[in-house]
C-alpha cells in the first residue's frame, strides 16, 4: 500500500504498457493452468483477478505478479485426483478448501515471524524440485497433447498409461499442440517482445475455428459460465479438512519459497526491500479469498514478473491494470475464450515446464561443486518418484540433510579466479583456477559448534575471529581476518 501512498503521476504510463502486455502473457496462461489443476479454464480468470487484486495492496515487492501459477497447479491436482474421485463439484469443493487453507497455514507463519523459513530450500534441492516439477507437467499434459486418455498421479503412471494409448493418439490434435509449441519457441527465440503466448493460442483458435476442426475431434475449452463467481466457503467435510492439511502444507511452502526467490531477484534490480512476513500475509489473504470465491492455490509467476519488468513496470498499479483487462475479457471476450482449444493450451503448459528446467544451472553445479549437482539431480528424482507431496517432503529433508553434511565435513581452501567467472571461487575441482598475485585468500567453511576450533598446525583461534581468515605472500602463515582490519 505504500507505493501507492507515494505514487508519482510519471509512473502510471510505464504501469498502463506493463499492464497490457502482462495480460496479452496472462489470460491463456492461467485459464491453461486452470485445467492444470484440474478445473474449469474461467476458474484461473477470477483467481487471477482475486489474486492479483489482494496483493498489490497487501505485497511488498513492486513487480511480482500473483494468481494461477504451474507449480501450485500441479499440486493441486495431484492431491484433489484421489479425494475427488471423479466428482466436479466435489472437486471445486475441495480446490477451494485447499486454497482457504494454504492461506490458513500462511497466516500462522507470519504471525510467528517466521518468514525466515524462505531459505529453508537450498539453491540445488530448488533446482531439482522445479525440474521434477517440470517433468511432471509435461507427463500430465500428453492426453491434452495427443487426444489419447492418459490417466495416472504420478510420473511413471502416467508415461504408462500414454504409451498402452498410443493407438489412441489424435494425430490432428498433436499437429496442432506441434505447431502451437514451434510458434512459442519461435517467437521467444526471434521476436521476445511479441505476446508469444496470446498470439500461439489465437492463431490455433483460428485455424480451429476457420477449418471446422472441432468436427473433425479438436477439443475446444467450451462454455464459460456467464456473472461472477459465488463468495462464500465450499462445502466439504470435516474429514477432508483434515486430509488436506498436510499437502496445504506443502503447498504453503512452495508457494512461500517461489514468492520470496522472485520477490528478492527484482528488489535487487530496482534496490527496494522485500518484508518476507509481510509477503507471507500477502500470500495468506491471496489465498483465502481465492477460495472464498471458489478457486485454488495461488503463488508468484515468475514469468509474468519478467514481462511486467521488461515492459517497464513500476508498481503495482500495473497488477490493477490486468485485474481491470481480465475482467473485461472474462466478461465481453467469452465468444473467443470459449474456442480456444485444449491442446494449445496444453502445449502453453509445456512450454513454460521447458523455461523451468535450468540447465545452466545444472552445467554450473557440476562444474563448481558436484556434490550440489547430484543434490539437484536426487531432488528431480525424488519428485518424479515419491510424486509432488513427497517430493516436496523430500526435498526439505535433502535440504536440512545437505546443511548438516556441510557442518560436519568443513574444509579450508585457497580462493582463486576462474576465466568468465566474476567472483572468486573455494573449489578444488576447477583446474583453470588460478590464485591471486601476492596475495592469498583462505576460506573455511569449518563448523561454529564451539566457542574455539583449530585452524592449522595446533593454532587456535576464537570463534569470532576465525570464519575468514588471508595470508600474505603463502598460504602456511594465517591469522584471524579481525587481526587485519
Amino acid at each position: 500500500m505504500a507505493q501507492f501512498l507515494g505514487y508519482e503521476r510519471s509512473w502510471l504510463h510505464a504501469d498502463v504498457i506493463a499492464g497490457l502486455t502482462v495480460t496479452a502473457y496472462l489470460l491463456p496462461q492461467v485459464m491453461a493452468y486452470a485445467t492444470l489443476a484440474g478445473l474449469p479454464a474461467a476458474t484461473g480468470l477470477w483467481a487471477a483477478a482475486t489474486a492479483l487484486i489482494v496483493y498489490a495492496v497487501l505485497g511488498s515487492s513492486r513487480l511480482l505478479s500473483v494468481g494461477p501459477e504451474s507449480t501450485t497447479a500441479l499440486m493441486t491436482a495431484a492431491v484433489l485426483a484421489p479425494l475427488a474421485a471423479g466428482d466436479g463439484l466435489r472437486y471445486a469443493g475441495l480446490a477451494a478448501a485447499l486454497a482457504i487453507l494454504v492461506g490458513a497455514i500462511c497466516l500462522v507463519g507470519a504471525l510467528a515471524r517466521l518468514g525466515f523459513l524462505a531459505d529453508m530450500l537450498s539453491r540445488p534441492v530448488l533446482v531439482g524440485y522445479m525440474t521434477g516439477i517440470a517433468l511432471l507437467m509435461v507427463a500430465s499434459q500428453l492426453g491434452k497433447l495427443t487426444g489419447a486418455e492418459v490417466t495416472g498421479k504420478d510420473f511413471v503412471r502416467l508415461v504408462r498409461s500414454f504409451v498402452h494409448a498410443f493407438n489412441e493418439i489424435h494425430w490432428l490434435t498433436v499437429g496442432l499442440a506441434v505447431g502451437v509449441l514451434v510458434l512459442l519457441f519461435g517467437i521467444a527465440r526471434w521476436a521476445p517482445k511479441v505476446p508469444g503466448p496470446l498470439l500461439s493460442v489465437l492463431a490455433a483458435t483460428a485455424v480451429v475455428f476457420v477449418l471446422r476442426l472441432k468436427d473433425r475431434g479438436i477439443e475446444v475449452v467450451g462454455g464459460i459460465p456467464t456473472g461472477w463467481p459465488t463468495v462464500g466457503l465450499p462445502s466439504v467435510a470435516p474429514s477432508d479438512v483434515v486430509a488436506l492439511i498436510l499437502p496445504a502444507l506443502g503447498i504453503a511452502i512452495v508457494a512461500f519459497s517461489d514468492n520470496m526467490l522472485t520477490a528478492r531477484a527484482f528488489a535487487s534490480r530496482d534496490s527496494h526491500d522485500v518484508d518476507a512476513n509481510a509477503e507471507l500475509r500477502a500470500l495468506s489473504a491471496a489465498n483465502v479469498l481465492t477460495g472464498l470465491t471458489h478457486g485454488f492455490p495461488v503463488s508468484c509467476s515468475a514469468s509474468r514478473t519478467v514481462v511486467a519488468s521488461a515492459s517497464g513496470g513500476k508498481t503495482q498499479m500495473y497488477s490493477l491494470v490486468v485485474v481491470v483487462l481480465v475482467l473485461a475479457a472474462a466478461v465481453l471476450g467469452r465468444g473467443v475464450l470459449e474456442h480456444f482449444p485444449t491442446a494449445a493450451l496444453g502445449a502453453l503448459v509445456v512450454y513454460a515446464a521447458v523455461k523451468m528446467i535450468d540447465v545452466a544451472e545444472y552445467r554450473r553445479l557440476a562444474k563448481f561443486r558436484r556434490s550440489e549437482f547430484v543434490l539437484a539431480v536426487a531432488t528431480a528424482a525424488a519428485v518424479l518418484v515419491l510424486g509432488v507431496l513427497y517430493g516436496v517432503l523430500a526435498a526439505v529433508g535433502l535440504s536440512i540433510l545437505d546443511l548438516l553434511r556441510r557442518v560436519a565435513h568443513a574444509h579450508d581452501s585457497v580462493l582463486g579466479f576462474v576465466p568468465g567467472f566474476p567472483a572468486c571461487t573455494t573449489s578444488r575441482t576447477i583446474r583453470t583456477r588460478r590464485p591471486c598475485r601476492g596475495l592469498s585468500y583462505i576460506a573455511t567453511t569449518r563448523r561454529c559448534a564451539s566457542p574455539t576450533r583449530r585452524i592449522s598446525g595446533g593454532a587456535r583461534w576464537p570463534l569470532s575471529t576465525t570464519t575468514q581468515s588471508r595470508s600474505s605472500g603463502s598460504s602456511s602463515m594465517r591469522r584471524p581476518m579481525s587481526r587485519w582490519t
